[in-house]
């Protein structure tokens, strides 16, 4: 499911988002072992803006959004997989919280603003790690 066009007036007020979490080795989390998330997830249910003005993908999702998703099931170093790109908030979020991301999109234009999405993330986090 999407949010619709993000141009028209009227749209959809929510959203299901499915995202998964893969592990090599079983956490033993009871124990106190194992890598736990960077935060705890906020509920099942997360109230975010939608990108008002933007018009470079018609599904984009917020930074903030993905960031929190992210945050809340990845620690650092991780590997974000995103099959269905976009405009690449998804990998904006990933670069700049300290993660890796492999991101798909077939739509040629769509790969291109990531691309350079991406990029521009890439050279913030280098620069708010050399402060």
């Amino acid at each position: 499911m999407s949010q619709g066009d993000l141009a028209a007036a009227w749209a959809t007020t929510h959203e299901p988002i499915a995202f998964g979490v893969h592990r090599k080795r079983p956490s033993d989390r009871s124990t106190g072992r194992g890598q736990l998330a960077a935060r705890l997830r906020k509920g099942s249910v997360l109230r975010y803006q939608r990108p008002n003005g933007i018009t470079r993908h018609p599904h984009e999702k917020s930074v903030p959004l993905m960031a929190d998703l992210i945050e809340s099931s990845t620690v650092r170093g991780d590997l974000v997989v995103d099959p269905c790109a976009g405009s690449g908030s998804t990998g904006v979020a990933a670069v700049l919280h300290g993660r890796r991301c492999f991101l798909v999109e077939y739509d040629r234009t769509y790969a291109e603003l990531t691309v350079r999405r991406v990029q521009a993330a890439e050279r913030i986090a280098a620069q708010m790690e050399a402060v």
